[in-house]
């Protein structure tokens, strides 16, 4: 028998995210539900200096009334950048900080400008990094349902 997970997406998730992702055969990422603003699908927290620190990935016009699949990455480069220089400056001197920051690099290098597909490739990076194997799809590409609610889908 098969089993199957499924999470919206986040940016960096949690430790029990790729527990779970690591239990399942197959994990559905449900990117075709409202975005949720102050949420944290683009935001996350690192610890600087023993204190929590939160940094954000900016969007472009993000609102409640739209579907994660449907927003948009603002332009730039700065927050990347800021974000690098930030672990650096926490991690710096960690023994596999070499390969965690060239993942990471990875990461933020990779060419979307929506947000489905940066956390998408994000998801897929760590994944692979772990050697996890797990089938990856998202309800937006796979199971067009949006259009109905609650068990429903």
């Amino acid at each position: 028998m098969k089993s199957i997970a499924i999470m919206q997406p986040y940016f960096l998730p949690y430790i029990g995210y790729f527990q779970l992702m690591a239990a399942a055969d197959k994990f559905v990422v449900f990117d075709d539900v409202n975005f949720i603003k102050r949420g944290w699908v683009n935001r996350n927290r690192l610890l600087l200096d023993g204190a929590a620190h939160l940094f954000t990935v900016p969007l472009r016009g993000a609102s409640q009334n739209r579907l994660i699949c449907e927003t948009e990455l603002a332009d730039g480069r700065g927050w990347r950048e800021k974000l690098l220089r930030t672990v650096r400056q926490a991690y710096g001197r960690a023994p596999c900080y070499a390969r965690a920051s060239a993942l990471l690099e990875g990461m933020l290098d990779y060419p979307s400008t929506r947000l489905d597909g940066f956390l998408l490739n994000s998801l897929r990076e760590v994944v692979r990094y772990l050697s996890l194997e797990v089938e990856i799809e998202c309800t937006s590409r796979v199971y067009r349902n949006a259009h109905l609610k609650g068990q429903e889908r």
